[in-house]
């Protein structure tokens, strides 16, 4: 079985890892990259009733379950929550005070092929800038939400 997701946000064609799980239990691990348009495709995805998580690095991990997942040709996973700077799956003061270390200085540790974390270039455009504050403004305070 396959499944086709979608992601929004500034950050389109980026890895991505997901993680599927049945109840508690790991089934599988696997990373994609998803397209220009934020579209990616599993495949060999088991049957059965199923939590779908995602992470990008510098994003909150977002996730479905079963009852949303099958039954449209496209699941939209909706907006990453970037901010992550440190990669721990919450936006907080750790991440602000990494951002604000960096600020106003060019970066080459974030691009959509390749990331290295920390980064504070949440948009990818070279430099940690006012954007970048922005982003991780608007996710501070959020975590990855609880396994389903």
């Amino acid at each position: 079985m396959s499944l086709t997701g979608r992601i929004a946000g500034p950050l389109l064609q980026v890895p991505l890892q997901v993680t599927i799980y049945q109840g508690s239990a790991l089934l599988q691990t696997t990373s994609v990259i998803s397209d220009q348009f934020g579209v990616f495709e599993l495949n060999d995805v088991p049957d059965g009733p199923l939590t779908v998580r995602m992470k990008y690095a510098q994003a909150i991990t977002v996730q479905a379950t079963d009852g949303n997942l099958w039954g449209m040709p496209t699941y939209d996973f909706g907006l990453l929550p970037l901010g992550d700077v440190n990669g721990d799956d919450q936006v907080d003061v750790v991440d602000f005070s990494l951002l604000r270390f960096t600020f106003g200085n060019m970066t080459s540790c974030a691009t959509p092929a390749s990331l290295s974390l920390p980064c504070a270039d949440l948009d990818a455009n070279g430099q940690t800038d006012i954007v970048d504050f922005s982003l991780l403004r608007a996710s501070f305070g959020r975590t990855a939400p609880p396994l389903l």
